[in-house]
């Protein structure tokens, strides 16, 4: 996210406007906003959450996965839960962005065809776990074109606006699944490091406390290890009684914390990866695997299998 003492920036209102669903997968806006063309850099940081942008204007550079990659006007980003980025103008140029930033759930599947329930959810999750995060916009510009309906539908609230957002939001993901996904019939049977760590744990993290968002950040990248709240704390320099303090001020622990995003990663391995439940347990740290589905079975109400069940189309007795 931009830096707000580095560049302009508006965050519009009304996100849960862009909710929208496609086959099983469910997107839920977190938030939507633009930096208006100007130059400006933000600091090195990861999100939750999917992360969709638009070059508007400008150019500049996207430092991602350890690569500097040049920006246009144009282009489209995505960022997975995870990936560490940071965005700049370039040197003495101007660069406006649009972005949204989506929670993905997995949710068993509507009524309909069942031909194409299944190609959109292939879609999906080679979108979901595809390794590139720049592509070029098409020739028509259509990416470009769903971003700008939706900043004028959000800000200018005419009759309708609502449902003219959560279209074009619908019409935005399928069409930035498939400039990235091209060919959805071809996945990895495990994810590229760095996009399998989908991490939308339900207990959000407040953006304005910048000390338990670290606590979060080191969480997300340390998870499969036997981590305790001590290891945390000696690593950020703080003390451990004020890190127990600051979470209990948010309305959860460090173990729920650390089981949440857990789940979240098993639940992303799932959607998108062939892993057997135990190698899932194994990526999350977890060594048994009843210990593991029960956990998950707790938070999401059913089973892994039966979860990656819903990936593919309706489950028996659900739709058709």
């Amino acid at each position: 996210m931009p830096n707000p003492e580095a560049a302009q920036f508006y965050v519009i209102g009304e996100p849960r406007s862009l909710d929208a669903r496609i086959r099983n997968y469910q997107f839920k806006a977190e938030w939507w906003g633009l930096v208006p063309p100007q130059t400006w850099s933000n600091e090195p940081h990861a999100h939750v959450d999917l992360e969709i942008s638009c070059v508007t204007e400008g150019a500049g550079v996207m430092r991602m996965l350890g690569r500097d990659l040049p920006l246009e006007k144009g282009q489209v980003l995505i960022s997975l839960p995870g990936d560490e980025h940071r965005l700049r103008s370039g040197r003495g140029k101007a660069m406006g962005l649009s972005f949204v930033a989506f929670e993905v759930r997995l949710e068993a599947s509507v009524a309909g065809d069942a031909g194409q329930a299944a190609g959109l959810n292939r879609l999906m999750r080679a979108f979901l776990s595809c390794p590139d995060r720049i592509r070029r916009d098409g020739p028509e510009g259509d990416i470009g074109a769903l971003f700008g309906m939706i900043g004028r539908a959000m800000e200018g609230r005419f009759l309708g606006w609502r449902a003219s957002a959560a279209a074009a939001s619908h019409a935005l993901i399928l069409n930035v699944a498939r400039l990235f996904a091209p060919l959805a019939g071809i996945l990895p049977e495990t994810p590229e490091e760095g996009a399998w760590r989908w991490l939308n744990w339900s207990g959000k993290i407040p953006r304005d406390d910048a000390l338990v968002d670290r606590v979060n950040d080191y969480v997300i990248r340390h998870c499969r290890q036997n981590l305790k709240i001590e290891d945390v704390a000696r690593a950020l320099g703080v003390n451990v009684r004020k890190l127990q303090r600051r979470m209990e001020r948010h309305g959860y622990s460090f173990r729920a914390l650390l089981h949440g995003v857990r789940m979240e990663m098993a639940k992303y391995l799932l959607m998108v990866s062939d892993l057997s439940a135990e190698e899932v347990a194994r990526q999350v740290g977890l060594a048994r695997l009843s210990y593991f589905s029960g956990m998950f079975r707790k938070k999401f109400g059913v089973s892994p299998m039966r979860f990656r069940a819903m990936r593919e189309g309706p489950l028996p007795g659900r739709g058709t």
